[in-house]
């Protein structure tokens, strides 16, 4: 054991320091040189002190105590071998040596420490729980170097099958030279269970349109088996085949044909009854087909949108054509077309998962939106509140001087026996539910300051709703929900008992909904629609099924001015009341012939309204957004053509038709084509990065997107937002990490491919956008064709060795380690208690060797030295005064001692007096004193 400085130049300070305190004790005054001699010694030390804690003095000896640490792998690809592992860390750290430590590490893709550094001989069992479907050498190593005390030798028992598939463990080599750790491999061998798993999946990355490539699957094996290998395009089947798998790499060849353009994404998938880990089973891939954008022309009901489809086609624009159901349901397909064009569709008809990602494609992804008005479209076809109204530049609802009046609705509801006849689409749903669903969802279309009653009928009626103001919407829903069912059906009382109700009613607009399946033998309803009639109310009814009196349901309809339908048990029940809750107000859909107004000259009417537009016959209101782009208008002041930028990309409303009916006029029209092609190429944004290059590839459970650009400055921001196959999605920023280049890593934990947008803003200006996608594999932990070189190479380079289980890990002695100790943490506490110690001796004259110090007496000056003149005489005065009194003092004396003659003795006390006694005495000695001062001040007047 023995002491060094880590920087002995700071020792020269030490004469120093002791000659500035000898110099100035010199000139303290302090009376005794003892004095001086503590002051020196102790400012001495203090001055030691912190230039001993400056020089940084250690202790160092020689340590033979060694802390071993037990790295442990727990990934999936030693699976299995838990219970193996538990047992040999128990027995090997219960024969632990005396003196020495150990620690047990688990870890896979990260670390989780299960036992810290400890002299105990104990461990239970492995409970933490890393990341297993990786293996990261890399970061476990650092994580046992940083849980090795310094003062211990360092022995480091790695247990793994030496499969890295994250990190490189390469890069820990200088870090083990410079720590001196002693490195003991045990290999853990895999399963050898029978495996089959798709190895890769080739594409060529880029394809013309109308191409023949080859798809290549390559399958590997441990066993010979037969599978099932299937290959999908998106959703679409592509091809199957029946293999037989032999021992090691197969290759399985499949054609397709670059009949879209855009991304294709391809998965392929495996099958064998000998296979054991499904994880490893499918692989993902995607190409990009170079053709001229399409179009999506979803059509509202199949054959809706022929008129449309023949006028795209004459305006030479390429699209696909479906119906609701057929639309996209992920990014990856969606993003393949360029622009999507809605032609009168209902709200629910389209898919959830399409409408989940529809925003993002507009907004992230830089696609277009056109919305075909018509009878299911917009403020009737439900867009109020949803994605569409979201991204559409106009709203569904008429505000300002168009606003709806306030209006009263009652839903007169058949709740017969026979509405227990369950639907064709679902057994379990059946009529009266259908028409329940339909009266709750109709609420949604209201106001809080509208009406709503429900009348519930059969062979009599009940108020399950009475009229009231649809400002509590639970409470009117949970009222429905109890309607049940009853007998016969009779309509007359209670469409008299509707309408005697609304007549009470101040609500401008009135209207009934009458919904039955059955018959009504009374038809002398003459009164009851002339009562309607002259009231200003309107009816509409709806007969579900067959056996519903169709022709007195649509005379009732025609005759109050309302709308009739026919409808089976099906999910149309639910739509006709929400669609005539709008419908009856009559001021949504405008029928009558006019020439729209051109309000902005803008870029889509190029070349096609010089000599004027044709006239439309009607259009669906809406209300125009405050930041839209107004280009056609109503003869109202309606918006019939509008359009804003929407994130990355543009929406456009056509509240006309697409089908000719109101746009009949149009369909001669030789510019139709022009016009709409204009629309469509005005939504087509150009996402081309230029010169810039982009580059996204997968790294362990993630992909590192790099992007590289020579447009770029201080207030550049790179943005990347990745969306997954299900529609979830997030943002990343990208970090700089030299001019001009950007990077960043994103967690990718699911096996697919990944549709990602990329930005390059300027502030919040978006200067250019690229898509692109990264298709997402399995984890190589799964694999069996990797080897371990890595670790081979690694403790080659660090002098490691391999080790078994029943090797004695502590029986290799480890070289003693120089251990040292720090002083600088000691030596400061005692300089500050020995500072403190000084301040508080000199404050309370303390000293330092004696204790108390003791004061100067003040003594008689020595005979050889005289005082001055006139400090003796005034000691002379002082002796002469204290010995010879003054005359006032004197005469003083005297009056007091003949005060004391004249006062009486008091007697003595022989008892507790009482308050009263007590207080006489106060006031007797009160008037003596007085009378005494009394005397004494008459004295000095005489």
């Amino acid at each position: 054991m023995k002491l060094d400085v880590m920087y002995p130049l700071a020792l020269v300070l030490i004469p120093i320091v002791i000659l500035g305190i000898i110099l100035s004790a010199k000139g303290l005054r302090m009376g005794e040189t003892r004095k001086k001699i503590e002051y020196c010694i102790l400012r001495g030390i203090i001055c030691l002190g912190l230039i001993l804690a400056l020089a940084g003095l250690r202790i160092k000896w020689s340590s033979d105590i060694t802390t071993t640490v037990f790295l442990v792998d727990v990934s999936d690809s030693v699976e299995g071998r838990t219970k193996e592992i538990e047992e040999y860390l128990r027995n090997t750290i219960k024969d632990m040596p005396k003196k020495n430590k150990v620690a047990v590490i688990a870890f896979g893709g990260n670390s989780v420490v299960e036992q810290f550094v400890t002299d105990k001989k104990l461990f239970d069992e492995l409970q933490g729980t890393p990341l297993t479907t990786a293996t990261n050498l890399e970061k476990a190593c650092s994580a046992a170097m940083g849980i090795f005390p310094d003062d211990t030798a360092k022995r480091l028992v790695l247990l793994t099958d030496g499969i890295e598939t994250e990190g490189s463990i390469g890069t820990m080599q200088s870090s083990f030279a410079v720590s001196g750790i002693e490195l003991d491999v045990i290999r853990l061998t895999q399963d050898t269970c029978p495996e089959v798993y798709v190895s890769d999946l080739s594409i060529p990355d880029r394809i013309h349109l109308g191409d023949t490539f080859p798809v290549t699957v390559t399958i590997k094996s441990n066993c010979k088996t037969k599978a099932m290998v299937s290959l999908y395009a998106g959703r679409t089947l592509k091809g199957q085949q029946e293999v037989q798998v032999e021992v090691g790499e197969n290759q399985y060849v499949f054609q397709d044909v670059g009949d879209n353009g855009g991304l294709k994404s391809y998965r392929v998938t495996i099958e064998s009854p000998d296979d054991n880990v499904s994880v490893n089973n499918e692989y993902s891939a995607f190409t990009q087909v170079e053709a001229q954008p399409k179009v999506l022309l979803i059509e509202g009901t199949a054959g809706e949108g022929e008129a449309f489809a023949g006028l795209l086609e004459a305006a030479g624009i390429n699209f696909d054509r479906v119906t609701p159901s057929g639309v996209p349901n992920n990014m990856a397909d969606l993003v393949n077309y360029k622009c999507v064009i809605s032609l009168d569709v209902y709200y629910d008809d389209f898919k959830k998962e399409f409408l989940s990602i529809l925003d993002s494609y507009v907004k992230d992804y830089a696609g277009g939106f056109i919305c075909i008005g018509g009878e299911d479209s917009y403020a009737v076809g439900g867009y109020k509140d949803t994605e569409l109204e979201k991204i559409l530049p106009v709203y569904m609802d008429l505000v300002g001087e168009k606003e709806i009046p306030k209006m009263a609705v009652v839903m007169v509801i058949d709740h017969s026996g026979s509405m227990s006849t369950a639907s064709a689409d679902n057994t379990n749903v059946t009529g009266l539910d259908l028409a329940k669903q339909a009266a709750i969802e109709g609420l949604d279309s209201l106001r809080p300051t509208d009406e709503i009653g429900v009348l519930a009928f059969d062979d009599a009626y009940t108020w399950t709703v009475p009229i009231q103001e649809a400002d509590n919407l639970k409470e009117i829903t949970n009222q429905i929900a109890t309607i049940g069912y009853g007998g016969g059906t009779s309509i007359f009382p209670a469409v008299k008992e509707a309408t005697k109700k609304l007549k009470e009613s101040d609500a401008k607009i009135k209207h009934i909904i009458l919904l039955t399946d059955g018959q009504d033998t009374y038809h002398e309803f003459d009164s009851a629609v002339q009562d309607i009639v002259d009231n200003g109310i309107t009816l509409s009814s709806v007969a579900v099924g067959g056996e519903a009196d169709t022709k007195l349901m649509e005379d009732l309809a025609t005759q109050c001015n309302g709308r009739y339908y026919f409808t089976d048990i099906n999910n149309g029940i639910p739509r006709i009341f929400a669609k005539e809750v709008f419908l009856s107000v009559r001021s949504y859909l405008v029928e009558h012939e006019f020439t729209p107004v051109i309000v902005n000259a803008h870029e889509v009417l190029e070349g096609v309204a010089e000599q004027g537009m044709p006239s439309l016959l009607g259009y669906v209101a809406s209300t125009p957004k405050p930041t839209c782009i107004r280009i056609l208008e109503s003869d109202q002041g309606d918006p019939i053509l509008s359009t804003w930028q929407y994130g990355l990309g543009r929406t456009i409303a056509w509240n006309s038709d697409g089908t000719n009916e109101w746009t009949g006029n149009w369909a001669g029209w030789d510019k139709n084509p022009t016009f709409w092609k204009n629309l469509i190429q005005y939504t087509v944004s150009d996402t081309s990065l230029g010169e810039d290059t982009l580059e996204v590839v997968q790294k362990g459970a993630g992909a590192v997107i790099r992007y590289a650009t020579d447009d770029y400055n201080s207030d550049t921001k790179i943005q990347a937002v990745y969306t997954k196959e299900n529609g979830e999605q997030d943002t990343i920023e990208l970090d700089p990490v030299a001019p001009g280049q950007y990077e960043a890593e994103i967690p990718l934990h699911e096996i697919g491919v990944y549709s990602i947008s990329l930005q390059n803003k300027q502030g919040d200006t978006v200067k250019k956008s690229v898509n692109s996608a990264v298709a997402m594999q399995y984890s190589p932990e799964y694999r069996f064709d990797i080897t371990s070189n890595a670790l081979d190479s690694f403790l080659e380079q660090v002098g490691g060795k391999e080790i078994t289980m029943e090797d004695e890990v502590f029986a290799a002695p480890v070289e003693t380690v120089k251990a040292q100790q720090s002083l600088t943490g000691i030596l400061l506490a005692i300089t500050l208690v020995l500072f403190l110690y000084d301040v508080i001796m000199r404050r309370m004259n303390l000293s330092l060797f004696g204790g108390l110090g003791r004061r100067k007496k003040k003594e008689k000056p020595d005979g050889d030295v005289k005082e001055p003149k006139e400090q003796q005489e005034q000691s002379k005065s002082k002796e002469q005064s204290k010995k010879e009194p003054s005359e006032k003092t004197r005469k003083r004396t005297e009056r007091n001692k003949e005060k004391t003659k004249k006062q009486p003795e008091k007697p003595k006390k022989t008892g507790v007096k009482n308050r009263k006694q007590q207080q006489e005495e106060k006031n007797k000695q009160a008037q003596e004193n007085m009378n005494e001062l009394l005397k004494r001040k008459q004295d000095r007047q005489l």
